[in-house]
């Protein structure tokens, strides 16, 4: 796709005369190029993965006889932290606080019956 057709105009530049004399110094000046450019993480490992996939064929298909870009680790993804809330929000979620007690026509016993359902934690499932 496009990403082989970059790494091969990039290489017409700066690229030995024979894929058979691709090394790492290479592909990992390739791969510095990508960052320059400002490209994502994420990119960058689709591009690594479409030369992986390119190198891998051309030894199966005894083109090369072995590939050094067996060699490159995948850039590391941002792995995103999930957004947590603040004990206070947690506190407002599970515990929320009563503004004044009911006071129905049964006097306490229903407002103690309010108070156990808002106050106490949950019950486990059977």
């Amino acid at each position: 796709g496009t990403d082989l057709k970059q790494f091969f105009v990039w290489y017409d530049l700066h690229g030995p005369a024979s894929l058979r004399d691709v090394d790492l110094r290479l592909l990992t000046a390739y791969l510095e190029h990508l960052h320059e450019r400002g490209l994502a993480a994420s990119t960058v490992g689709r591009h690594l993965v479409s030369l992986k996939m390119l190198f891998r064929y051309l030894v199966l298909e005894g083109v090369l006889l072995e590939s050094s870009v067996e060699l490159l680790g995948s850039p590391k993804l941002w792995q995103h932290l999930p957004k947590v809330l603040s004990p206070e929000k947690v506190d407002e979620l599970f515990w929320p606080r009563i503004a004044e007690p009911f006071s129905g026509t049964s006097g306490d016993n229903y407002g103690g019956i309010q108070h156990q359902l808002v106050w106490s934690p949950p019950k486990k499932r059977p």
